[in-house]
């Protein structure tokens, strides 16, 4: 299945020099283009193993997942197997950038990265504290670190990172590799598509304001029309009827970082699900 949540793209495919092509197809990962010496060669190379790479003005990234972790919330916390999808960054302060995969998350207002992360990439503290009331906050609060400048793989300019060090219960992909997430504050400096897959996922950046707002070509699924809400997070408008003809729609926010979709009781009221009714079960699962 793929997920595109996308502001649009470009109408005309770019022209795109030789160079770009081959600088694509390398960061893609795709065998074979050291051996084509034509444009030409290159561009169907590129289009038949990530179409969307090949047809974008944008700048196109790939993507990797990876995977709750059991346990990393303490004994007895169950988490989904739900995917997760990220990508790697280059920063100027810190040798071993490649081995922290930062997780895309929508919902997050603020980046963060583990304390392993944070020791890898040699981070800095900021002097800042956040504090949370909540049943992850920890004594003292939690420390902001400065990352330095970063970018995404192939070179365009993400800013300054200065994310919040705390736990967080995902599995890296590689052995030895860190986690981090990568929030609003880092998200929201850029216009992004997102196409979610098992196969060669990949996420296009664009400048703030620079992609199109023309139709995208999603291969026969309905597109998910989305708002941003003053807090910038993004919602959809969603309907749940629990039986019922008719409920008032209420905002759904879209959140890559949950492990699962919730709701709060105001909505099962809204939907006339009462609290202690069959369908309302306990649970320990980790959001």
């Amino acid at each position: 299945m793929i997920l595109a949540a996308a502001l649009g793209s470009l109408a005309r495919p770019p022209r795109l020099r030789a160079a770009e092509l081959k600088a694509r197809l390398r960061r893609f990962g795709v065998a074979g283009a050291d051996n084509c010496f034509e444009k030409e060669e290159l561009l169907e190379l590129l289009r038949n193993s990530v179409p969307e790479a090949a047809t974008t003005a944008g700048h196109p990234i790939p993507l990797e997942q990876c995977t709750a972790a059991q346990g990393g919330m303490g004994a007895g916390v169950s988490v989904t197997d739900k995917s997760y999808f990220g990508l790697r960054l280059e920063l100027s302060k810190g040798s071993d950038a490649d081995r922290v995969l930062w997780v895309l998350d929508s919902a997050a207002s603020h980046s963060l990265v583990t304390p392993g992360a944070a020791a890898k990439l040699g981070a800095q503290s900021t002097g800042v504290t956040a504090t949370a009331s909540s049943a992850t906050s920890v004594d003292g609060g939690f420390k902001q670190v400065d990352l330095g400048s970063a970018a995404l793989a192939g070179g365009l300019a993400v800013g300054a990172i200065k994310p919040v060090v705390m736990d967080l219960p995902i599995s890296a992909p590689r052995a030895g590799d860190a986690v981090g997430l990568l929030g609003l504050d880092v998200l929201s400096r850029f216009d992004v598509e997102l196409f979610l897959r098992p196969d060669r996922p990949l996420a296009v950046v664009y400048e703030a304001g620079a992609a199109s707002s023309g139709a995208i070509d999603l291969d026969g699924m309905a597109r998910l029309q989305c708002r941003r809400l003053p807090s910038g997070l993004l919602a959809t408008t969603a309907q749940v009827t629990g039986g019922r003809p008719q409920t008032s729609p209420v905002d759904a926010i879209i959140d890559l970082g949950s492990s699962t979709t919730v709701c709060n009781y105001a909505v099962l009221d809204a939907a006339g699900i009462p609290r202690d009714a069959d369908r309302v079960k306990q649970t320990d699962t980790v959001i």
